[in-house]
């Protein structure tokens, strides 16, 4: 968070402290006191001070309400010394009430998880709002299935962001043992910092794609076999169904919707198999997820 502070103010309150520094030796001359002149002067610089004064109050009375602070007591302290207060309000940060600034540091510290947490407890009330406006009449099946798609798509792309941040996890933890050794060369100066970094960049690279083969394995054959129809495609009813199976699938788990029967379902490694090996993948539509999909480990 980004502090508002004025030094500038403490930098013209030193400078006119010492222009009235200059005055007063000034009027305190005593070959100038001698001259004719020397009233007029006094009685200009004494407006120009009066002036002055009164814009530094403003000034200083401005300021203080910029950074959240009492502007009476400032505006005091401003009119009997006006330039002392111009110096010390110039190095005051803008007041921040304690319970908002903890509540900073708290979300500083836990920002990513808990907006995760919080969208995915939005999804769901978001999810529930829907159907419960779709039941009472008030939106209709095709606006209900727009804002679904909606909400979903906005669930995938939380849910992706969790899956790099599975994946980063695994290869830091994974590549660690390796970096230590490396860092270890890079102090002896066997390696020289541009090989360290080299090698660093080298090992997340085939870690990342390892990592991501292992927890979130590549197409099969399943793939090509059947046809395909995006979940965002079904009826509001069918994404609701999918969106709960996705949540018991297992790594070698495919939901396939029938067409004969309509009924969308989680089926075996096997299942699938038996499928493709009686020539049957017509019967069915592979659902495409769209996103992470996520396995049981």
């Amino acid at each position: 968070m980004n502090e508002k502070k004025y030094p500038e103010a403490t930098v013209v309150g030193i400078g006119l402290i010492i222009i009235m520094i200059i005055v007063t030796i000034i009027i305190n001359n005593t070959k100038i006191s001698e001259d004719s002149h020397h009233n007029e002067f006094i009685a200009t610089s004494s407006i120009i001070m009066f002036i002055l004064r009164i814009a530094v109050i403003i000034w200083i009375v401005s300021i203080a309400k910029e950074l959240k602070r009492d502007q009476l007591s400032w505006g005091i302290f401003a009119f009997f010394l006006p330039f002392p207060a111009l110096i010390v309000i110039g190095q005051k940060k803008e007041k921040v009430a304690k319970s908002i600034k903890n509540n900073t540091i708290l979300n500083d510290k836990n920002e990513t998880s808990q907006i995760k947490k919080n969208d995915i407890k939005t999804f769901t009330e978001q999810k529930n709002i829907l159907i419960d406006l779709k039941s009472s009449g008030v939106i209709s099946e095709s606006e209900y299935k727009e804002k679904l798609n909606l909400i979903l798509k906005n669930e995938d792309r939380i849910k992706e962001q969790e899956k790099n941040e599975i994946i980063k996890n695994k290869v830091n933890e994974r590549i660690k043992p390796y970096i230590n050794k490396l860092s270890e060369l890079n102090k002896l100066k066997v390696l020289s910092d541009e090989e360290f970094e080299l090698k660093k960049i080298e090992l997340i690279n085939k870690h990342t794609k390892i990592i991501q083969d292992e927890t979130y394995p590549n197409k099969t054959k399943k793939d090509y076999a059947f046809e395909k129809i995006s979940k965002y495609n079904l009826t509001g009813v069918e994404i609701m169904g999918v969106s709960k199976l996705e949540t018991k699938l297992t790594k070698s788990d495919t939901i396939l919707k029938s067409k004969k029967t309509k009924i969308i379902n989680i089926y075996s490694e096997t299942d699938v198999d038996n499928i493709i090996s009686n020539n049957q993948t017509e019967d069915y539509y592979l659902i495409e997820l769209q996103g992470i999909t996520w396995y049981k480990m």
